[in-house]
């Protein structure tokens, strides 16, 4: 159960990452070889387009996603440091853009879920700062499903049952069709 949901949050990061951050311009080639899935293409694609453009916030984003997702097969504190500061720069040029803030979250949930199955008192603090991100990127988009779903899965690795439910019960709000999301509220017992 718990690699198909680590399965599930990482398709869920990329189609966040590809999904809303649809602009124009240098990091073009990084939405590219997003879309591929190979962090290190990915990585050097944004970092060209930061060469060209410092100031492109999504280029920061995408390349911290990069850095995020490469923390599930590398486990490296030094990823989770450059993930966070390209998010850091990214909400820095546009502090309105809720995906920033969910990409920052998937980083400290990367981070926590790849550091056993006990949960340490570091392991737990990476989960709190990922739910204070996610409450952001929701405080900027209160429909962000995506938002909530990422939030009940940490919800639930934190214990936090009644929280967890009420995220995941949020999510059929905006997205009623959502089969992860429903098979979970079944298994909770909480729908049919």
């Amino acid at each position: 159960m718990e690699r198909y949901i680590a399965s599930a949050v990482v398709a869920l990061a990329l189609s966040v990452f590809v999904s809303f951050t649809a602009f124009a311009g240098p990091a073009e080639d990084c939405r590219q070889q997003l879309r591929v899935g190979d962090e290190e293409q990915i990585l050097k694609a944004c970092t060209a387009a930061i060469r060209l453009n410092g100031n492109d916030a999504e280029a920061y984003a995408l390349r911290g996603n990069a850095y995020a997702l490469r923390l599930r097969s590398k486990s490296s504190a030094k990823d989770l440091d450059l993930a966070l500061a390209d998010f850091d720069k990214a909400i820095a040029l546009n502090a309105k853009i809720p995906s920033f803030y969910y990409g920052r979250a998937d980083a400290y949930a990367n981070r926590a879920s790849i550091m056993g199955d006990e949960l340490t008192a570091e392991k737990k603090g990476y989960y709190e700062k990922a739910v204070a991100a996610l409450d952001q990127a929701i405080g900027l988009q209160p429909s962000y499903a995506a938002a909530y779903k990422r939030r009940a899965l940490v919800n639930g690795y934190l214990k936090r049952q009644d929280a967890m439910i009420a995220d995941y019960k949020k999510v059929l709000e905006y997205d009623p069709n959502d089969s992860i999301t429903q098979s979970m509220l079944r298994a909770y017992g909480v729908i049919k």
